[in-house]
């Protein structure tokens, strides 16, 4: 799985908590659904269902969407023809989960006494999800989906040696590589050779992560970057597809 797998599963496990903490201070009969007045809800559950009950449909929405998301990361992930989908998806998944969990929370806030129109609240944060949604469909649209120009292939010129390559970055074995201060703060990350998809040639741009030191600048978290504070100095950049995997390494 994927990190914005790991992330749309931690937003589906904060409804239960947020339920959990928000419970004992709900009324007996909680407003759920409000009309065009705002003001006053015109529909009413009881506490446990407005609590509970809700929560677990929710949750079932955006199960069914991670799963659909996880399923097809595995059909596509190897075509580059489906990356632009995948990614639209990515966002549509995350969007609308995060929607979810704001709107599940703004019905406690309402119901523990705070006052504000539900309406207004729904009307501009629907629109905020919806302008969110445009900005990633134009970034998606807009944005180039060459294939990558692979400068090793595992699949085909993959042929371990007795040697050894070490520097102050990475440390390759016979079988293995080894990105050094690949986790932060600190923390090296092995992974096999055999395991290694492809590994391209970048140019070193602003967008291909010129002054990225450490970690990732994508929210998708499709690239991470082990550290190297000399990459802003460097007339190359590397990524590294590893096999069954979202993420790249760069």
């Amino acid at each position: 799985m994927r990190k914005i797998h790991w992330l749309i599963i931690i937003i589906i496990l904060l409804f239960p908590v947020i339920g959990i903490l928000f419970y004992p201070h709900m009324p007996d009969q909680m407003g759920t659904h409000w009309g065009s007045n705002g003001n006053m809800p015109d529909d009413y559950m009881g506490k446990f269902a407005g609590t509970f009950v809700v929560a677990i449909v929710l949750m079932g929405v955006i199960a069914i969407l991670l799963a659909v998301n996880v399923v097809s990361t595995r059909i596509f992930a190897k075509n580059y023809s489906s990356r632009k989908p995948m990614l639209f998806f990515d966002c549509f998944t995350i969007l609308l989960s995060i929607f979810l969990l704001t709107a599940y929370i703004s019905v406690f806030v309402w119901n523990a006494g705070a006052d504000f129109s539900m309406s207004k609240f729904a009307t501009i944060s629907g629109g905020i999800l919806i302008a969110l949604m445009l900005a990633a469909t134009f970034y998606i649209v807009t944005r180039k989906s060459e294939v990558p120009r692979r400068i090793i292939d595992t699949e085909i010129d993959y042929n371990p040696t007795n040697g050894e390559y070490k520097d102050k970055l990475i440390e390759v074995f016979d079988d293995t590589i080894v990105f050094k201060n690949y986790y932060f703060p600190t923390g090296s990350k092995s992974i096999k050779l055999s395991q290694v998809e492809y590994v391209e040639e970048k140019p070193p741009t602003l967008r291909n992560g010129k002054w990225r030191l450490h970690g990732t600048g994508d929210p998708l978290f499709r690239i991470w970057f082990p550290a190297d504070y000399d990459r802003p100095s460097r007339d190359k950049i590397f990524a590294m597809k590893v096999k069954n995997k979202w993420i790249r390494i760069q």
